[in-house]
């Protein structure tokens, strides 16, 4: 099942742009149960089995973190923004990752709350992915603040 689950949340990424932002989650959370699984006993067959998969899991695991930590705060994605928009390069997102660096970034109070954003915003996009009326309210809300950050 954790391995159908993966395989679903990786193919929905080429349809769904705000899944790619979800998906270091869900693979955070399949190296979680994986490691679980990997404490029952199984025979050996099962147990090969197991191990290839795995082993694909902490791989995709290792790749996503990798691209994380690779990218500045400028490359960060926002979550919210990009789920409500519906787009990471849409031109409201752009504004608020220009807010987010060159204003946000710069002072302390800004940079934790970037960071507690980044710890919060990928599950909120998860609960509130498919909800279109909190997605509208969300968006009232950004819509409103991108017009106080850009007088």
């Amino acid at each position: 099942m954790v391995i159908e689950v993966v395989n679903r949340e990786q193919n929905q990424v080429q349809f769904d742009r705000a899944k790619l932002l979800t998906l270091p989650t869900t693979m955070a959370e399949a190296v979680s149960v994986v490691e679980l699984i990997g404490a029952l006993d199984m025979d050996s067959k099962t147990r090969t089995h197991f191990n290839t998969n795995r082993n694909t899991i902490n791989n995709i695991n290792s790749q996503l973190q990798a691209i994380s930590k690779s990218g500045s705060s400028s490359s960060s994605g926002c979550y919210i923004a990009t789920m409500v928009y519906g787009h990471y390069d849409h031109p409201q997102v752009l504004i608020l990752r220009d807010f987010r660096d060159e204003i946000l970034g710069k002072y302390y109070l800004g940079r934790g709350f970037i960071k507690l954003y980044y710890i919060i915003s990928p599950q909120l996009v998860k609960l509130f992915n498919e909800h279109g009326p909190t997605n509208r309210f969300i968006r009232n809300i950004l819509d409103n603040l991108i017009k106080i950050i850009t007088k």
